[in-house]
């Protein structure tokens, strides 16, 4: 099925900021209908001690790994830069697709980071603490929305875990991942493009292990 929509983005602001060279990368993300449309700020690379942009692009997806727009701003000062967009209407003629994570592609995951032990606390995982029956890193709280009272309390209980996976799942799945359970379990494992890493097959691997396959 193909369905036009019509979606407004309000006023907003994104700095970038200067990171080893290049920018940090943002994205906003607005829901509209079936559709997450991510606004993506990538790649601005610095001219040698001078803090300015060379090259900046803003890639706006419709969630299916296609791009609507993309747009080349002109050179600015590092500190200065801003995407300040007022009002934007996209139409969208796009085939209209449900994403999220299944219940079982879950409960894979689940058992894979903890045995789902619902008692699971938080672990030392390469320098920073990973917390919960999904062994959920901090930074991966932040994107899913920085549910409940706090990231321990949040990561720790079940339900409240499960459902910031699920959100980081719809947005990040359909970007630069599909959205079928190898992609979800590799994002988790690996950040949002963590189906690009090889580092993420191990993991995959145990996914499959323990019952899933890459459509479950």
């Amino acid at each position: 099925m193909t369905r036009t929509a019509f979606i407004c983005l309000s006023v907003f602001t994104v700095m970038i900021q200067k990171e080893s060279g290049y920018s940090r990368e943002w994205l906003i993300t607005g829901q509209t209908g079936n559709y997450t449309i991510t606004i993506e700020v990538i790649e601005c690379v610095l001219e040698i001690q001078k803090g300015f942009c060379l090259f900046d692009y803003i890639f706006v997806y419709d969630g299916t790994n296609h791009d609507i727009e993309d747009n080349k701003l002109p050179m600015m000062p590092l500190i200065q830069l801003s995407l300040q967009i007022m009002v934007i209407v996209l139409t969208i003629n796009v085939g209209l697709t449900d994403a999220g994570i299944s219940n079982t592609c879950l409960d894979c995951i689940c058992e894979v980071e903890s045995n789902c032990d619902k008692e699971t606390g938080c672990a030392d995982d390469g320098g920073s603490d990973s917390c919960g029956p999904f062994q959920i890193k901090k930074v991966y709280w932040i994107d899913c929305g920085r549910p409940g009272d706090s990231y321990e309390e949040c990561t720790k209980d079940y339900d409240c875990a499960k459902g910031c996976v699920q959100t980081y799942m719809n947005r990040y799945g359909g970007w630069k991942c599909g959205t079928t359970c190898e992609d979800y379990a590799r994002m988790h494992n690996g950040g949002p493009r963590g189906c690009n890493k090889s580092a993420t097959n191990r993991y995959w691997n145990k996914i499959k292990i323990a019952g899933c396959s890459r459509n479950s």
